[in-house]
């Protein structure tokens, strides 16, 4: 189990609680509650050993207790985690949808190749690190992800402002950028505006 650090005196301030470990996102309540199950497992076996057959004196018996003790109280942590996570998981699963919601009159309209590779630059720029392997064909698909993702990301930092107030700053952060993101891939953009011209109708963003 994970120590907090007294900021303050650099001594250890005890175990987590379940709020600050449902805060790890990359954690999910599934393996929380994996964690709780196996915790309490190991309390029950290490109080079955005070019984047991290895001769233990009273103090050996109750430091044997106090560990269970501790393990259980690990274990209750776990458990309070995945409710918490669940439940934190759910709140970001809804405001991400609220937010694509409110995203389709401004990110959801771009139809232009050179506005929809602003995007995925913006997004996810890694997407582009290889632009000769990217084609029209997967334009589409890799600016849906990268929308998908901007909902995500903007989920998170929607829990205290309104999720149209969240909306409108990210586009007009955007709008900000795109002249300078259009001028950074504009080989890419070029060459996607050719392909798509070329291609049958539905294959990647409308040419511009």
């Amino acid at each position: 189990m994970a120590w907090v650090i007294d900021r303050v005196h650099g001594k250890p301030a005890g175990m987590r609680t379940p709020q600050q470990m449902a805060e790890n996102l990359l954690v999910g309540s599934d393996e929380h509650k994996k964690r709780a199950t196996l915790l309490k497992r190991i309390a029950g076996g290490l109080r079955a050993q005070t019984e047991g057959e290895l001769g233990l004196d009273e103090r050996e018996r109750k430091i044997l207790i106090q560990a269970a003790g501790l393990v259980d109280r690990m274990a209750l942590a776990s458990s309070g985690a995945a409710v918490l996570s669940k439940k934190r998981r759910d709140d970001l699963e809804r405001r991400a949808q609220s937010i694509t919601k409110a995203m389709q009159p401004t990110f959801g309209s771009l139809k232009a190749v050179s506005d929809q590779v602003a995007v995925i630059a913006a997004v996810n720029g890694y997407v582009l690190e290889e632009p000769h392997r990217f084609d029209p064909r997967c334009l589409q698909e890799a600016f849906d992800e990268a929308l998908g993702s901007l909902a995500d990301s903007l989920a998170r930092t929607a829990d205290t402002r309104k999720v149209d107030q969240v909306v409108v700053q990210a586009w007009q952060k955007f709008n900000d950028a795109k002249t300078d993101l259009h001028a950074q891939h504009q080989d890419l953009i070029e060459a996607l505006t050719i392909q798509a011209s070329a291609s049958p109708a539905g294959h990647g963003g409308r040419p511009g």
